[in-house]
């Protein structure tokens, strides 16, 4: 992986306990394993924004006054 920044998050214990749990029974780091679930949590939402569902300008303008 190229190109690295960090990131801080918080997460409650009882996920944070299943994500090193989960890590540790795929043989992965958890690092691997954020990585994985925002690169596909990113793609997914991408996706949505890109797709002929999301096409409209006023849902456009809908969903980006959610953002803040």
């Amino acid at each position: 992986m190229t190109n690295l920044s960090n990131l801080t998050v918080s997460v409650n214990s009882d996920l944070k306990k299943k994500l090193f749990s989960l890590a540790r029974k795929n043989g992965a780091s958890v690092e691997e394993c954020l990585n994985q679930a925002l690169a596909e949590y990113v793609e997914n939402w991408d996706d949505f924004y890109n797709s002929d569902l999301f096409s409209t300008n006023d849902e456009k303008a809908y969903f980006s006054s959610l953002k803040g």
